[in-house]
């Protein structure tokens, strides 16, 4: 299959006079969220991102014969640790992703608030993502490692962290193939490092 890519973006200023707040999702912010939903082990917890985002909710409808309820979707995105509402159109194109994948996400909430496990590949899916987990783990662990270092010049406006001089992402990527020498190197790529490095250097203290 061709890989995801990330569509337009809507027109932020049509979407403000509806009290939506799509002008505040940059396009950094939209690859990098985009990045690490495909970064994800896999497809159920691709579903618990778009249930945490995505909200169905009753929409009353009026008709000349009878008043009806009808379910409708409320899209957020996450900027900065709060859920920011934005469109329909911005929602998918930023996810690459279609209304049917929302509504199989919906189809797969259990009455428990659970999501149904993914059957395909029975035994053999168990073990990707038994093996993908660890992958994850192994790379959280080993970024954790690392020394962080506050910006001197902007540390008042900002909470970001960054590498020693001396590091870089690829130099950590080749420790982690070193020291972790039984991961196949086609499992992990730079980039999943990289996915996993902004996820964790900005949710803990260095």
């Amino acid at each position: 299959m061709p890989a995801k890519k990330m569509r337009e973006a809507c027109l932020g200023v049509t979407c403000k006079n509806r009290a939506l707040e799509c002008d505040t999702i940059t396009e950094s912010l939209r690859k990098d969220i985009f990045q690490e939903f495909y970064s994800l082990a896999s497809l159920q917890l691709q579903r618990e991102f778009i249930l945490r985002h995505v909200v169905n909710s009753d929409k009353k409808k009026e008709s000349s014969h009878q008043s009806r309820r009808q379910k409708t979707n409320v899209y957020y995105l996450t900027a900065q640790g709060s859920l920011v509402k934005v469109c329909k159109k911005l929602f998918l194109n930023t996810l690459a992703m279609s209304d049917r994948t929302v509504r199989t996400a919906f189809k797969k909430l259990t009455p428990s608030g659970t999501i149904e496990k993914e059957r395909r590949g029975g035994r053999q899916s168990a073990k990707i993502v038994e093996r993908d987990t660890k992958i994850r783990n192994d790379i959280e662990e080993h970024l954790r490692r690392f020394p962080r270092m506050e910006s001197h010049y902007c540390r008042a406006s900002t909470a970001k962290e960054y590498l020693p001089p001396d590091l870089n992402l690829r130099k950590m990527y080749s420790r982690f193939l070193e020291q972790y020498h039984g991961t196949d190197p086609l499992q992990v790529s730079v980039r999943t490092v990289e996915c996993s490095k902004k996820q964790i250097w900005r949710s803990t203290p260095p």
